[in-house]
Order: structure tokens, then C-alpha cells, then sequence
């Protein structure tokens, strides 16, 4: 029967691969594994196997509520112990009505357990090379795990019963065997509309009334295709690996065949490209824009995620938004303008990125000045001495006593002896990849900037003055602390050596 129904997939297998059971493939693979898995590990795997083989729909991404896993896995534990009891039952000769398990005899409750076994090691084996746990592995196994499952839940409920047959008549034991059986099909029943059906419905279509509401309001195109309403991240501030959403808003102005793609990545510094986000036709697929209806506004929420791996270790980051559309067959895009036909990029907005191990400052020189009431600086790390034409690094260790008002920039003055600027650096913390306008009350953050000495610079004893100011209106930040001066600003000492 085996060879009759699959042998000619072997036999394929053998001819195309080289393997018959098909595995060579499965191991040049992305989710091919390295090296085999330690059982230890694939333990750890079953929660996901048992969760989906009860009902995992798409790409896995589909999947029961939390509550219904929950009740499956108890269904299942009391099927164990309806299972146990008629064991014990059957092993102390009792006979009772509907008494499956006597009826069917010991061989094939056995060949039950076995075939669920085999399965289960095979899967666990498959696990081991490839990582792959999926609950739909064991269906071959599907009619073992289901007859047995029925079978403890009539045997749990005869062992009840004859503890409460003086009270409980035959009829409604036996329709208590069969409530499990109920929840388990209406739950299979209920999946096409509760869960596959809402997964892929197109997007809601607003009213002029609706579309006029949303918050904030951009008026900037793609192309000549749609123009983007509306655009909001929720939340603002994520941890590494953690998703947010980032909600678009069109207004369709034209029909393209074929359709176009949709992007949402995330971008750090130098345009380096630190999340692909998602690329899809819109309403994740269910709406592309080939079906588009013109001038219907439709927001299409997209969920997105930074790895861990692309975010320093220690230090928080603020990374760029950015949207369009391009044709997946050459890969163009479609060029984004404003509402006066300016070419302009497809940032829509930030993400300010939590990294998992909060900073902790340890500057090697400590200090004592507040800025504004609002960023002390905790310490700093400058060498004792430098040379003409070299590049000074200087290390400065901020904290915030509330969150910034505005984005500050930071200056460094060099005066000589004589109080004179000889050299100076202005610019934003971290190079401008982390305004202090994101700055979170309370945290610490890390800011090296680099001053380059004039070659000319003569030996000598000199200072440098530190201090920050709005960019926007020039006006610094009055210090205070023991170590603010000059009506408030820091300075710290620094000698020039001659060459």
C-alpha cells in the first residue's frame, strides 16, 4: 500500500536529488542547521510542535489564541489520565457499557502508541538537522493521536462514571465523552472565519470624514500612483527585537498591472539598511495595487522589528522610516515628492531602539555641571596631553535630570593661555544619530567628539571650554555645578606638547 501510494515520490527523490528520502536538499537550506541539535535543545521545540499542530495557518504566522492552546493541552492531559484509568480497568478484568478499550483489545491501543512514537522520534530526528517545528510533521500520526485522544476522554468519563453511576445515568456520561470532541471540531470549523478570514482581508476603505481625521497629516506622493495621507509608528521606542507598527495611509490615484511592491525598512546612519522590514503588496498582499479603488483612503498597518544584532550593545539608537513603492521586476522605485512636486526622500518618521543591556557611564575623570536644569554632564575622558596637527578624541559622559526641551548641540572652544579660541568643534551628541530631544529623564549616554589641533599650535599649557546651545536660536545653556565657569560653561585642562 505504501509502495502503491508514494513510492513514485522516492523514487522522484532518488532521480532529481540523489536521495530518495529527500533530505540532501533540506540541508542546503536557510533553516538547515550546522550541526545536529542536542536533544536537550529540541525539548524546548515541542511547545511549538503540539501549539501548532492543532491549527497553524500561512507561513505559521496564523495561529489560535493563547486560551485555546490552553485548553487543547488540558483536553490532552485528561485524556492521559482517561487512558491510565481504563488501563487500570482493563487490567483488573471490570467490564463496563461502551468499554472501548476491551472491545478493541490490547494489540491495537499498542500499535496506537507506537505509531504516535515513531512519529514523534522522527520528528525530533528531522529536528536535528533541519529547524523545523511544525506541528503538521505529525500528521502522519494523526489518526493514532486522534483515536486515542477520543479514547481517553470515554475512558475518563467511565471512570466517573462508576463512581457516580448511583447518581449519573449512562446516557449523560456518555455525552460528556463528547464535549472535548466538540470544542476540538467546532474550534477547526471556526478557523476560516475567526482567523484565516481576518488574517487576509483587505483593508477597511475610510470616509472623507474618517480620512480628514488622521493624525498627522502629510500630503506627499509615490509617483503618480497614491499619495500618502498619514503616517504614525507606535510605539516610538522599542527594545531591540522588539515590533512596532508603523501605520500607512493612502489615497489610491492610479491602477498598475503589474502591481507594486510596498516597503517599510529601517534606516540608520550613512542610509545603512538595519531592518528590510516588509515587502508586500499592500493589506499585507490582500490589496495590491492593480485592485486598487481610486480616491478610497485605506491605512494598512505594517509590523516591524531592528535585530538585536544591529544595535550597539549598550547604547540606544534613533533609526529612520523609511516608505515607497518599487516594481519587483527591475527593482525601481517609485520617486517620492511633495505636494509641490519636490523630489523628496521616503522618511516618514523615527524609532528610537532600546538596546537589552541598559548603559551604565563610567567616565575615567568625573565632573559636576548641569546645563538648563535639564542634561548633566557626569565625567569625561580627555588624554593629559596632545600633540600640533593631531586629533584630540573627548569622551563625554551626559545624563539627563528631565527630558530635553529641543535638540542642543555641543561646542568645544580651545583657549590658550590668554583665554583666545585657538581651535573649536560644534556639533550635535553621537554625530547627530541621537538628538537630545529623544533623550529618555534619567538615562546616560556616551558622546566622543574629536578636535583636531592646528599644526601651528605652540607648546604650552591650554583649556577647553564646553558648553550646549539650541541650534535653532544660538542661545547656551546656563550651567551650574562646581564645575561650571565663565557663565556657564566647563573647562578642562589640556597641554600641548611640542612635536
Amino acid at each position: 500500500m505504501v509502495a502503491a501510494l508514494s513510492g513514485w515520490l522516492y523514487v522522484r527523490n532518488a532521480r532529481e536529488f540523489g536521495d530518495a528520502l529527500g533530505i540532501k536538499p533540506h540541508t542546503e537550506t536557510a533553516w538547515a542547521e550546522s550541526k545536529p541539535t542536542p536533544l536537550s535543545e529540541l525539548w524546548a521545540r515541542l511547545p511549538r510542535v503540539w501549539d501548532t499542530y492543532w491549527g497553524a495557518f500561512g507561513w505559521g504566522n496564523i495561529n489560535f489564541p493563547d486560551w485555546v492552546s490552553t485548553v487543547h493541552t488540558n483536553l490532552a492531559r485528561l485524556a492521559v489520565v482517561g487512558l491510565l484509568l481504563a488501563a487500570v480497568d482493563f487490567a483488573r478484568g471490570r467490564r463496563f457499557p461502551w468499554d472501548w478499550l476491551r472491545s478493541a483489545g490490547l494489540g491495537i491501543v499498542v500499535t496506537l502508541l507506537l505509531a504516535v512514537a515513531v512519529t514523534l522520534v522522527a520528528l525530533l530526528r528531522w529536528n536535528q538537522i533541519v529547524d523545523a517545528p511544525w506541528g503538521r510533521l505529525m500528521f502522519p500520526a494523526a489518526s493514532a493521536i486522534s483515536v486515542l485522544l477520543v479514547a481517553g476522554w470515554r475512558g475518563l468519563c467511565l471512570g466517573l462514571w462508576r463512581w457516580l453511576r448511583r447518581y449519573v445515568p449512562t446516557a449523560p456520561a456518555r455525552a460528556a465523552a463528547l464535549l472535548p470532541l466538540i470544542f476540538v471540531v467546532g474550534m477547526a470549523l471556526a478557523a476560516p472565519f475567526t482567523l484565516i478570514r481576518p488574517a487576509y482581508a483587505r483593508p477597511p476603505l475610510l470616509s472623507a470624514t474618517e480620512a480628514a481625521a488622521l493624525q498627522p497629516q502629510l500630503n506627499s506622493r509615490a509617483g503618480d500612483v497614491a499619495r500618502l495621507v498619514s503616517a504614525r509608528t507606535e510605539p516610538t521606542t522599542a527594545s531591540a527585537g522588539e515590533p512596532f507598527t508603523v501605520t500607512l495611509c493612502w489615497e489610491p490615484l492610479a491602477r498598475t498591472d503589474p502591481p507594486l511592491t510596498q516597503f517599510v525598512q529601517v534606516v540608520g546612519q550613512n542610509d545603512r539598511l538595519v531592518s528590510a522590514g516588509r515587502r508586500s503588496y499592500p493589506g499585507l498582499g490582500a490589496y495590491p495595487t492593480s485592485g486598487w479603488k481610486i480616491g478610497q483612503v485605506f491605512c494598512d498597518p505594517v509590523t516591524v522589528s531592528v535585530p538585536a544584532n544591529e544595535v550597539r550593545a549598550d547604547q540606544p539608537e534613533l533609526f529612520q522610516i523609511e516608505v515607497g513603492f518599487f516594481r519587483r521586476d527591475t527593482g525601481d522605485r517609485m520617486p517620492m515628492q511633495d505636494s509641490a512636486g519636490k523630489a523628496i526622500t521616503g522618511f516618514i518618521d523615527q524609532v528610537k531602539i532600546r538596546p537589552l543591556t541598559p548603559y551604565v557611564a563610567h567616565p575615567s575623570q568625573t565632573a559636576d555641571a548641569t546645563f538648563g536644569g535639564q542634561i548633566r554632564l557626569l565625567g569625561y575622558d580627555l588624554p593629559a596631553s596632545a600633540r600640533p596637527g593631531a586629533t584630540v578624541p573627548l569622551g563625554l559622559y551626559w545624563q539627563t535630570a528631565e527630558s530635553p526641551a529641543a535638540d542642543y548641540q555641543v561646542f568645544i572652544h580651545l583657549l590658550d593661555a590668554a583665554g583666545q579660541p585657538v581651535a573649536q568643534f560644534d556639533g550635535p551628541p553621537r554625530g547627530g544619530a541621537y538628538p537630545t530631544s529623544v533623550w529618555d529623564a534619567g538615562e546616560s549616554v556616551p558622546d566622543t567628539h574629536p578636535l583636531a589641533l592646528p599644526a601651528t599650535l605652540a607648546p604650552g599649557a591650554y583649556s577647553l571650554r564646553i558648553g550646549l546651545y539650541r541650534l535653532d536660536g544660538g542661545e547656551r545653556l546656563p550651567a551650574t555645578g562646581a564645575d561650571a565657569v565663565d557663565g556657564g560653561v566647563v573647562r578642562l585642562p589640556l597641554e600641548v606638547r611640542a612635536p
